[in-house]
């Protein structure tokens, strides 16, 4: 199973700042919070040996919620975990303007870590498609252009 690395979510959100000008002067702030997401992703939150669904969805739901970049934090999770899902063969099953407000519910405190591991459980399906970073900004721009609002 392939994890993120702190260089990984680096060049994610270096990507960011070129698709959207508005993050170019932005920075992570919490080195020490991202690390810890990606060991949770690694090891596990509260168990070990967690699943890719648990995985995505402490991607998601952390990064969101830890703040870790000065701006920019709902578009790095998403984009993460959209990522994560696809080097591990899945992606979301939910169209853009369910994922723009499921991103948006988090962000606002509506959903535990428990109710976002569901819905993430619910709405995944198998895809084996190549990609590269920028081929999902492209293809997830309206979600990714309504989450920096």
């Amino acid at each position: 199973m392939w994890i993120p690395s702190i260089h990984d979510l680096e060049v994610y959100y270096q990507s960011l700042q070129k698709a959207y000008p508005k993050l170019r002067n932005e920075r992570l702030m919490k080195r020490g919070s991202l690390e810890a997401i990606l060991d949770m992703v690694k090891h596990g939150k509260p168990v070990l040996k967690p699943t890719i669904i648990q995985r995505a969805t402490i991607l998601l739901f952390d990064l969101l919620i830890e703040h870790c970049y000065s701006d920019g934090n709902k578009r790095i999770g998403f984009l993460s975990s959209v990522v994560f899902l696809r080097k591990n063969g899945f992606t979301f099953s939910m169209n853009d303007q369910k994922l723009i407000q499921f991103v948006l519910d988090i962000a606002s405190g509506k959903y535990l870590f428990k109710d976002v591991e569901k819905i993430v459980e619910q709405n995944i399906v198998k895809q084996d498609l190549d990609f590269t970073v920028l081929e999902l900004i492209e293809r997830y721009n309206d979600v990714l252009e309504a989450l920096g609002e």
